[in-house]
């Protein structure tokens, strides 16, 4: 996970300049020369051309024979992806009122991941940045909370509370009926298994609304459902896993959707 720092305005936007051009672009020379050209040395100026998709995609380079070279549709793109990323890392941390994130810590593997997934522009929300910093720390506290009632050893609890009882083998008889029931859930969740046949074919727009339901059942079935969600944004260590879900989902509907 990338983390949020705070340090003097100047040198971080300085690594960010950097770290766009030297490590996500690789160095790429002819955005160099652009950047060169148009007297853009500073990470803000970056950052409002970038901004402008038209501008971006009209920045030419001159040519040793004095002939002008157009910037290429995926040097545009990716140019521009620089940001989108990095506004995804910050999204995905918190507000920049906690602190700009580092995105120095995000490697060019993880760029072109990010690139390759073709996500619209993401644009930074400070709303949305704090909604989502607020679940992650709810999220965080619960699975700690779970983690720490999991490792009590037993007889380490503390006093019963009121109701509660104090009686070891009512506890031992609830310890190995809840043990035995997380083994019947993890034995039945490994026997699904994603099978395209199950999914219902649409052949008459009018049946739409039942064919969405069975779909959407489907999908949280097999734990597939963030690939309906248009706003999701995987972290990164689960894009690989989420283009899988994506290329299976896209498959399957591509058989089952029939509509003329």
């Amino acid at each position: 996970m990338t983390t949020a720092r705070k340090t003097r305005s100047s040198d971080l936007f300085t690594q960010r300049y950097n770290h766009f051009i030297n490590v996500w672009l690789e160095g790429d020379s002819f955005v160099k020369d652009a950047m060169a050209a148009m007297n853009i040395t500073n990470y803000m100026d970056m950052v409002r051309l970038i901004e402008d998709e038209n501008l971006v995609n009209s920045i030419k380079n001159r040519k040793s024979d004095g002939t002008e070279e157009d910037i290429s549709a995926e040097k545009a793109a990716k140019f521009r992806c620089c940001l989108s990323f990095a506004n995804h890392l910050q999204m995905r941390e918190g507000p920049i009122t906690d602190g700009l994130v580092d995105i120095t810590e995000a490697s060019v593997d993880d760029f072109t991941n990010f690139y390759i997934m073709n996500i619209p522009f993401v644009t930074y929300d400070d709303a949305a940045a704090t909604e989502r910093k607020v679940k992650r720390e709810f999220q965080e506290a619960k699975n700690a909370a779970a983690l720490a009632q999991a490792t009590v050893s037993p007889g380490t609890q503390g006093v019963p509370s009121v109701g509660a009882t104090a009686n070891p083998q009512a506890n031992s008889q609830t310890s190995t009926a809840s043990t035995a029931n997380s083994r019947e859930l993890e034995a039945f969740l490994k026997n699904i298994k994603m099978d395209a046949s199950t999914f219902p074919i649409l052949r008459d727009d009018a049946a739409w609304h039942a064919f969405k339901q069975e779909w959407t059942a489907l999908c949280v079935l097999y734990n597939i459902t963030d690939v309906l969600d248009p706003n999701y944004i995987p972290p990164l260590d689960k894009v690989d896993l989420f283009k899988a879900h994506q290329s299976f989902l896209m498959t399957v509907m591509m058989a089952k959707i029939k509509t003329a």
